[in-house]
């Protein structure tokens, strides 16, 4: 999985997280379902660069309900989710 997220940070960076599937199968020999992506990307908290709206809303609800105990990480998600 640590590969998956270096290759997506340094080479294929502008992908959504379907194309990101077929590049990962066609040039780097890592076989994952078009979805797989997605649900890692968004179990970690990473947006693809085509989310929509509600997908950002969704995860930044997400993030805040996880960190309501901890308030200095109110302004780190604010920052996240600016636009």
């Amino acid at each position: 999985m640590n590969e998956i997220f270096t290759l997506y940070d340094n080479k294929y960076y502008e992908a959504n997280f379907t194309h990101l599937a077929e590049l990962l199968k066609r040039h780097e020999g890592i076989k994952v379902s078009k979805t797989f992506p997605r649900e890692l990307f968004l179990k970690n908290y990473i947006l693809s660069p085509l989310a929509t709206r509600k997908i950002r809303a969704s995860l930044k609800k997400r993030i805040e309900i996880k960190t309501t105990s901890v308030p200095q990480t109110k302004g780190r998600v604010e920052k996240m989710f600016a636009t």
